[in-house]
């Protein structure tokens, strides 16, 4: 925008000054061409007016030729500005429509982990009144009874595998919403943001419970969430993800 306005100032300075100028031949040509100064005679020209009309016309052509040029490219400039602002204006909302994207995918994988739910037996009471309820965990904490029951019990986990594979869902999630986040163009402020939420959720919360699960079981020595390697591949995936966005952006 300075340079446009810029450029437009010198072409509105140039117009003037040819202006200036040709208002100024056009006044004083009259009076120069009827004077005999010895070197031009205009007394066998016909009639004063049409020499003079004949010389001042082609300048007063001339500058307004010259005028309209200006004019043309002020003209042409504005209209590059206008082609420029609506570009920009495109650019802009698709990068609000990329961040819109971005965010839905980052509230699913939030959803996603503190929507995760398990059933487990509680006591409640104490001696004669001691009885056992079954009450739903939420979130974290149903991830950590999930995986104490199946590195510690995992008989009793058998009816409930389909937990685990829930779990490897909300890790494969992590690593699609970082795919995304890297192949898709938003603004820096809005990816250092959603990086560092999610760099935290699976730094202090998710990676840990992924590091469990590449161990083998305490009670019979198996293998029960798959192939350990499969795991740990995955893990260095998304950490690999998460420092190449950083590099990105540093």
């Amino acid at each position: 925008m300075e340079d446009y306005e810029k450029k437009q100032n010198n072409r509105l300075k140039q117009s003037k000054i040819i202006l200036i100028v040709g208002i100024l031949l056009l006044v004083i040509s009259p009076y120069v061409l009827t004077r005999t100064f010895g070197i031009i005679s205009f007394d066998q020209t016909g009639q004063i007016g049409d020499t003079i009309g004949g010389i001042t016309s082609p300048i007063a052509n001339l500058i307004g030729a010259i005028l309209v040029y200006y004019a043309f490219l002020v003209q042409l400039d504005a209209n590059k500005l206008i082609f420029e602002q609506i570009s920009d204006e495109k650019k802009e909302q698709k990068i609000n429509q990329n961040r819109n994207y971005i965010f839905e995918i980052f509230k699913l994988l939030k959803e996603e982990i503190y929507s995760f739910s398990i059933m487990k037996e509680k006591q409640v009471g104490s001696f004669e009144n001691k009885r056992y309820v079954m009450v739903e965990y939420k979130g974290l904490q149903a991830i950590d009874i999930m995986l104490s029951k199946l590195m510690h019990n995992h008989e009793d986990f058998n009816h409930e595998d389909h937990k685990l594979k829930e779990f490897l869902h909300i890790i494969d999630l992590f690593k699609k919403f970082l795919r995304s986040l890297n192949e898709t163009e938003i603004n820096f402020a809005d990816k250092k943001f959603f990086l560092e939420s999610v760099e935290y959720m699976y730094s202090s919360k998710i990676k840990s419970s992924l590091e469990v699960l590449t161990k083998p079981c305490e009670k019979c020595g198996e293998f029960h969430s798959g192939d350990p390697k499969k795991l740990i591949a995955l893990n260095d995936e998304i950490e690999s993800s998460i420092t190449k966005i950083k590099n990105s952006y540093a």
